[in-house]
């Protein structure tokens, strides 16, 4: 199986999210005589999550715990991978997401501002231009002509 971060249709085909990329089964199985699958990156970490024992896992926030309780997965890197596991009828079932292509929801005036400022950049401010890979980037820009970064200067001296 490959796991390729966007939208997989049928298992089989995917055009890659931040790269220009197809990715198809069927080609893959045919040029290399392998059989072959296709996975959302975050619905193959969906599936891995399932195999953590709970002895290696960190408690963040103590709540009661329940093992058909629904899951969900996160992944800041050059993307915000994300992925919620449901519990259902045999087991958990993952669904993918690319949820982090959905709109950012700025709260107060300076969230407001960082969002104008993005959307000036990129048309748009989805979730992925302002918590990750490049959104940081876009966030540190934003900072240094909205009133600069005084932690940041009060740190170097």
């Amino acid at each position: 199986a490959f796991a390729v971060a966007g939208v997989v249709v049928d298992h089989k085909l995917c055009d890659m999210t931040n790269l220009h990329w197809k990715v198809d089964a069927d080609e893959v199985a045919d040029r290399l005589q392998w059989p072959s699958t296709v996975l959302n990156d975050f619905e193959a970490v969906g599936y891995g999550v399932l195999a953590v024992s709970q002895e290696d896992t960190h408690v963040l926030h103590d709540g009661a715990f329940s093992a058909t309780a629904p899951k969900v997965v996160l992944g800041p890197g050059t993307g915000f991978g994300q992925a919620q596991l449901f519990w259902g009828e045999g087991g958990y079932t993952v669904m993918p997401s690319e949820g982090a292509h959905g709109d950012f929801g700025a709260r107060g005036a300076k969230q407001r501002r960082l969002s104008a400022f993005v959307e000036s950049r990129e048309g748009y401010c989805e979730l992925e231009h302002v918590c990750c890979g490049p959104g940081l980037e876009n966030i540190h820009d934003f900072l240094l002509r909205d009133g600069g970064l005084p932690e940041v200067e009060a740190q170097a001296r």
